[in-house]
């Protein structure tokens, strides 16, 4: 309620008087909103009040948010293997079976000569992020 209140109103005080106990993080997101108000700069400053662990989860979950919808959207197009895709190519070991040593795995994107030896589960999605 209290959100869907903050988002109707933009009033930050009316919001964390209806916020039940035990939602810490949206007392201090709420709470700087009332302070630095509802602008650009406000929400910033809301966002930095955060603890630092607080700050990481929210990043993360966009980041994940971004992977599914690339994900959903790569399978809306096609469910086989398509040119550009790219691929994690696992090498075999001297028995003939697939390795899983991630060592040993490498990266590829599908050519037109390539496209044949692939299926979907050889498909891979970067994640967002650094590394």
């Amino acid at each position: 309620q209290a959100r869907q209140h903050f988002l109707q109103t933009k009033d930050a005080g009316a919001a964390l008087q209806m916020l039940p106990c035990g939602q810490s993080r949206d007392h201090v997101l709420l709470r700087a909103i009332k302070r630095f108000g509802c602008t650009d700069h406000g929400y910033r400053s809301a966002l930095l009040a955060l603890p630092y662990p607080s700050r990481i989860f929210y990043i993360q979950a966009y980041s994940s948010c971004l992977w599914n919808m690339a994900a959903s959207h790569r399978v809306e197009l096609s469910t086989s293997v398509m040119l550009g895709d790219l691929v994690l190519v696992r090498s075999t070991s001297d028995d003939g079976c697939a390795s899983r040593d991630i060592n040993r795995e490498k990266l590829q994107i599908v050519t037109a000569e390539s496209i044949s030896r692939f299926s979907l589960t050889d498909v891979v999605l970067p994640l967002v992020g650094r590394n």
